[in-house]
């Protein structure tokens, strides 16, 4: 049984977003139309570097850039009707295998 208060959250390792950008812009109007609208989107592997930019209409954008590396990044988008706070993590992580 589908629940409509449900909170739903999209997690994709997208490997470079802008390469991406139009399906994912597909993919979440695709979503919206059936009114199943995600309230958070996690994006992984964004390779967005600094005064580069990325939108998408009725979400916030929060960035955690990798400046010192080609690739990498995170890319959070938060729906506008939410209220959230931002916090700051003292210590970088990063795990390579």
């Amino acid at each position: 049984m589908y629940n409509s208060d449900a909170f739903r959250i999209l997690q994709w390792n997208c490997n470079g977003v802008n390469s991406k950008k139009e399906e994912l812009y597909d993919h979440v109007l695709k979503v919206n139309r059936c009114g199943k609208n995600y309230h958070v989107i996690c994006l992984q592997e964004t390779f967005l570097k600094p005064g580069k930019t990325f939108h998408l209409p009725g979400y916030t954008t929060v960035r955690k850039d990798r400046e010192d590396e080609a690739k990498g990044g995170l890319l959070t988008l938060v729906r506008d009707c939410l209220e959230f706070s931002e916090i700051s993590v003292l210590v970088i992580l990063s795990v390579l295998f």
